[in-house]
């Protein structure tokens, strides 16, 4: 994420970024356990290498989630950018059916020895045939590790769109903002946010609402 994004307060309206853009992660642990004082960047990640490995098991025992499944990316032809996933996926099923479905995209971060699961609110499209679809290409490699959510709803405060932060399977930092640890649940993305509306406008879609 870029110095652009701030999170949600009741005061400010803040300037976001894309969901999904790849970015660098700030270590957050110093071992399993333990939150560090002097964070550094990590710039390795990977794909989680099974749906049972022990850090994705911590990931959904800690978010109450279950059947994280491998989904592949396709590219439909319309050009969709890797950063804004919820609006492609609206646009792909609002055009060809299905419906979209919210999840988790999950991540391993490794540095010094230490795993930690990051995980990006995303959206992946369920075809009229149930067959899942990832039209968003990956961070790395062709597919995405995916869970469903049925909890995450993409809602707004004002002229703010409100996106879930990136959570992790760390009960001492489940949730990172900008590579650091939050207490906050959301980002927000004004409406007229400049990238955005160029998307939507690209797309054909009528305004910038991913709701």
């Amino acid at each position: 994420m870029s110095s652009d994004e701030k999170p949600l307060t009741t005061d400010v309206a803040p300037l976001a970024i894309p969901v999904g853009e790849p970015a660098v992660l700030e270590e957050v642990l110093a071992s399993e356990k333990n939150l560090v004082e002097n964070v550094r960047l990590v710039e390795w990640m990977t794909l989680p290498a099974s749906e049972t490995h022990p850090d994705v098991l911590e990931f959904l025992n800690l978010w109450n989630l279950r059947d994280p499944i491998y989904v592949d990316y396709q590219d439909v032809g319309e050009g969709y950018r890797p950063d804004f996933c919820h609006v492609s996926v609206k646009h792909v099923a609002l055009n060809r059916g299905g419906r979209r479905i919210h999840g988790w995209a999950l991540w391993q971060f490794s540095q010094g020895g230490v795993d930690v699961i990051v995980a990006d609110f995303h959206s992946v499209w369920e075809t009229p045939d149930g067959v899942l679809v990832d039209v968003t290409l990956p961070k790395d490699g062709n597919k995405v590790l995916f869970v469903r959510d049925p909890e995450l709803v993409i809602t707004r405060v004002g002229n703010v769109q409100r996106l879930y932060n990136n959570r992790t399977n760390v009960p001492d930092a489940p949730r990172l903002w900008n590579g650091n640890p939050t207490g906050e649940e959301f980002f927000g993305m004004p409406d007229d946010q400049p990238s955005l509306v160029a998307y939507c406008a690209q797309l054909g879609l009528p305004n910038t609402s991913m709701e």
